[in-house]
């Protein structure tokens, strides 16, 4: 009897995917490129949200969320340039355009070695659902990208 239940249960394994989307990988890159023991990262839970949302929201969400981090709260003409690029290209696609949500609650060492929880928030936008290459340039995590994170890293050290 038990070797019936086995041969059953492995075309139903066999079905499932057991590798990480793009977008996961990419998160969780990022998410450890921050930490100060990125080996000491172990995932604890994942939660997922997708929503379908119109270019025009997404621009007014991300002008706010730019003009949000400007001492003036004014956007750049660089911002507003680069903006209006990524509308334009996703507008490109036959649908509105998708924004994953991920929130991974984590374990990873500080800097005393003592294992501390973490929680972030990981946002992407794609016309393409998770398929194709991550551009780390649109991926945020806890409301920035790399390039942002990097520049409030160095003006901490001030």
């Amino acid at each position: 009897m038990r070797p019936r239940h086995l041969l059953i249960a492995l075309p139903l394994l066999a079905g499932c995917s057991f590798t990480e989307s793009a977008l996961t990988k990419a998160c969780e890159a990022e998410i450890k490129s921050r930490l100060r023991s990125p080996s000491t990262y172990e995932r604890v839970e994942l939660l997922v949200d997708a929503v379908e949302i119109s270019v025009a929201a997404w621009k007014s969400k991300e002008e706010d969320r730019l003009a949000g981090r400007s001492p003036d709260g004014d956007l750049t003409e660089e911002d507003k340039k680069l903006i209006d690029l990524a509308a334009t290209v996703l507008s490109a696609g036959d649908s509105n355009p998708t924004l994953f949500i991920k929130f991974y609650s984590y374990d990873a060492a500080n800097a005393y070695g003592t294992p501390v929880r973490g929680v972030s928030k990981c946002e992407y936008i794609s016309n393409d659902g998770e398929k194709g290459d991550i551009s780390r340039q649109w991926l945020l995590v806890d409301g920035e990208t790399h390039a942002e994170w990097l520049l409030s890293a160095i003006h901490k050290l001030k």
